[in-house]
């Protein structure tokens, strides 16, 4: 009897170790050729529509992402509203503020839930990356771009099984999603002009 304790509290050790998440990379887009990056980014002021949605990120912080984001590329440089004036910029973007899940409202909050997924999956819907359009004050010419994607997020024991495949990982990269959305900056500005 006690030998069948000690291998059951072994494998629920060994499971509880294992726990771990699986969250979906952005979606694999087509081989699609941009033009050479300008050799100095143009400089964007950044404007952010509010959600109506009770969950939508409070419009200061989906700024402050947002820019992070496009700094980290080579076609914007994101103006500081303290040191800048609209005027100074070369293109407008205009961030619709994403929906995001909360925390608090995920299997993963739960300290409870986080001991059953050791054996248990427990799954959710999260969203993802940014819509925005560009302009250019000057032309009048307005480029629109959805660079966001939802996708299921996994806490089980045996996760790492679903980080197999090319599309999950154990914890989404933020460099990987500046690089999706440095894309669609990209493409977003060849449609521009």
């Amino acid at each position: 009897m006690r030998a069948g304790a000690t291998r059951l509290a072994t494998v629920v050790l060994i499971l509880t170790a294992l726990a771990c998440s699986s969250v979906p990379l952005p979606p694999a887009r087509g081989r699609k050729t941009l033009p050479d990056p300008p050799s100095e980014p143009l400089a964007a002021w950044v404007v952010c529509e509010s959600s109506q949605s009770d969950f939508a990120q409070p419009c200061d912080l989906a700024q402050a992402d947002f820019a992070t984001s496009i700094a980290a590329g080579p076609w914007l440089k994101p103006l500081d509203p303290l040191e800048h004036q609209p005027s100074d910029a070369d293109v407008v973007v205009t961030i619709t503020a994403p929906v995001r899940r909360p925390y608090w409202s995920t299997p993963a909050h739960n300290p409870a839930f986080a001991l059953l997924s050791a054996a248990i999956p427990l799954w959710w819907s999260e969203p993802h990356g940014f819509s925005f359009r560009i302009s250019d004050p000057d032309a009048n010419h307005e480029s629109t771009s959805d660079a966001t994607w939802e996708g299921t997020n996994v806490l089980w024991g045996f996760a790492t099984l679903l980080n197999i495949s090319r599309s999950r990982v154990f914890y989404l990269d933020p460099a990987v999603e500046q690089r999706f959305l440095n894309e669609h900056v990209g493409e977003a500005l060849q449609a521009l002009r």
